[in-house]
């Protein structure tokens, strides 16, 4: 528990995906991959295992603090929820360039999974439980929706619409460039 609340007071997370993708990008050139085939390759190949164990985490801080309370301790049990509510936010909200939008659903489940063991009509931030749920479901079919609406265009993206929507996911997100592609598709 200790290990969580020093964990749960830090902002962000140090991830190496982005060296991961440049030192895999080197390495698909030197194996003789065209620059847009290295590019694609790498960004698109890369794995996130990092995601299944803060999954876990969260899931087993929500356990932790079913048993909190089932033990009476119903304050360990609040504060073992928002350390799950923040790990969740802190995926979610993460503001490296290169977030796959995986992540964003991997916060957006972990909050979730925490307001889910709370009470719904008790007092929380600005509102409710009930209304941050109903804005997690918001935010997760919002990003659902993006993709798609994106899915048939890719198909007819060129070699240089993909690497720009490459460079733009890695500059500005996926979600930004999901944005572009529509633009650029969705009005033909």
């Amino acid at each position: 528990m200790q290990e969580l609340t020093a964990a749960s007071g830090r902002q962000g997370f140090s991830d190496y995906t982005e060296g991961r993708i440049q030192t895999d990008e080197e390495a698909y050139r030197a194996a003789g991959y065209s620059e847009a085939e290295a590019k694609m390759a790498a960004t698109w190949g890369v794995t996130l295992p990092q995601l299944s164990q803060l999954e876990s985490l969260a899931k087993n801080t929500v356990a932790l603090a079913a048993s909190y309370r089932q033990a009476g301790d119903e304050n360990s049990a609040q504060a073992a929820l928002q350390m799950a509510i923040s790990l969740g936010h802190q995926l979610d909200a993460a503001s490296e360039t290169f977030v796959p939008l995986v992540t964003r659903l991997v916060g957006i489940a972990a909050q979730r999974l925490a307001f889910e063991a709370m009470d719904p009509s008790s007092a929380y931030g600005d509102g409710t439980v009930q209304q941050q749920l109903d804005q997690l479901a918001q935010r997760r079919n919002s990003i659902k929706d993006l993709v798609k609406q994106s899915a048939p265009f890719q198909e007819q993206m060129t070699t240089d619409d993909w690497l720009n929507y490459n460079e733009r996911t890695r500059s500005f997100g996926e979600e930004n460039a999901i944005g572009w592609l529509l633009n650029r598709y969705g009005g033909k």
